[in-house]
């Protein structure tokens, strides 16, 4: 079977970020944590495994309850649908970079009934005046993954749990990447985060690197309501299991390593703010992702990709995003285990063959 140009390269920074490892190696790693934890067959199944990831997730959030999900769509989608039954409005208020709109086919409509008004600026985080005289339920994503992994300042954040409050509208956080936002917030804890809204979801395979899943939190009568919905749509296979307790080995560490995570990926941007042709956003990034806005098409930006890749071995990014403007496109990174191991200089050097690749 032919190698692809990524799988060739000694360096690879695209997905997955962790350290790679292959399906079988994933389920043997699976089956020493099982054989650790002295797993007996009646304990290694859906329910037990998901009782155990549930309840770590909502104490950590500092909620009434969480259900795990396969898919952050479906954990969405729920979320949406309760919170538009429970006002009796049908609308969200998204901003223009959300998952919603861009990768989930439309599902908050054609699956539940529900509309959207677009609300914000791509490059900005949300603010309680982009909410004034609104209605509807509210979804922030935090951090903003199409927005460079941009927070809300802390008294912002806290201004829009303030008016969504005082509107009585409902607040949902799309956290995929909530697991990021600690140090930007001066390490509260997640729990101080959630705190003010009404449902939060975070994935378990984006900077956990399970093999997938995701978790729903809430009161105890959204989650309630959730898992019904859940059954309705399909959403809980008799062989879950994997995925749930793949989380719950990884879980842990990760969240250890998230600050690391975070730092490198500071070092990283700092080591190419003196390439004059790069916009790095943010230009200290909050989280462990960021973004380089290029003034060229995604295609011509992943051939210049290619290109390094072919000369140095290194395999920079999966991701050029061209959703805002004609010709331009940013270019996406995210640093995890792999990306934290190497050395700053080797990135430097292959961004400086990208920038001759894309200007020569």
């Amino acid at each position: 079977m032919p190698v692809s140009l990524k799988e060739s390269c000694s360096i690879n920074l695209g997905y997955p970020y962790h350290k790679h490892k292959t399906p079988a190696e994933s389920l043997s790693r699976l089956s020493s944590y099982l054989n650790e934890q002295k797993k007996v067959d009646s304990e290694i199944g859906n329910d037990h495994g998901a009782s155990l990831l549930e309840d770590k997730v909502a104490k950590l959030f500092g909620m009434q309850a969480a259900l795990w999900l396969p898919t952050g769509t479906l954990a969405q989608g729920i979320a949406a649908r309760i919170h538009g039954q429970q006002t009796n409005s049908e609308r969200l208020l998204l901003h223009p970079s959300s998952h919603l709109l861009l990768h989930e086919e439309q599902g908050y409509q054609y699956a539940h009934g529900c509309s959207a008004k677009v609300i914000g600026k791509w490059r900005e985080t949300l603010t309680s005046a982009d909410i004034s005289g609104e209605s509807g339920s509210l979804f922030v994503e935090l951090p903003q993954r199409h927005s460079g992994g941009k927070l809300p300042s802390w008294n912002e954040l806290q201004g829009i749990k303030d008016h969504c409050k005082a509107l009585g509208m409902p607040l949902h956080m799309d956290g995929a990447r909530l697991w990021s936002c600690r140090p930007f917030y001066e390490n509260r804890s997640y729990a101080d985060i959630v705190a003010g809204f009404d449902s939060v979801y975070v994935s378990l395979y984006k900077d956990i690197g399970s093999m997938g899943g995701a978790i729903l939190a809430g009161s105890q009568v959204f989650i309630n309501d959730a898992r019904k919905w859940r059954t309705r749509l399909g959403g809980f296979s008799v062989g879950s299991w994997p995925l749930i307790y793949d989380a719950l080995h990884l879980i842990d560490n990760r969240i250890t390593q998230m600050p690391a995570f975070i730092e490198k990926a500071k070092q990283l941007a700092n080591g190419i703010q003196h390439i004059d042709n790069f916009r790095i956003d943010p230009v200290v990034p909050h989280t462990n992702l960021f973004h380089i806005l290029l003034n060229v098409s995604a295609d011509k930006a992943a051939s210049a990709r290619d290109q390094v890749a072919r000369d140095s071995g290194v395999w920079l990014s999966d991701r050029f995003w061209d959703y805002e403007y004609p010709n331009t496109c940013a270019m996406e990174f995210v640093v995890g285990e792999k990306a934290l191991a190497l050395e700053s200089e080797i990135f430097t050097k292959a961004m400086t063959l990208f920038d001759k690749a894309l200007n020569p």
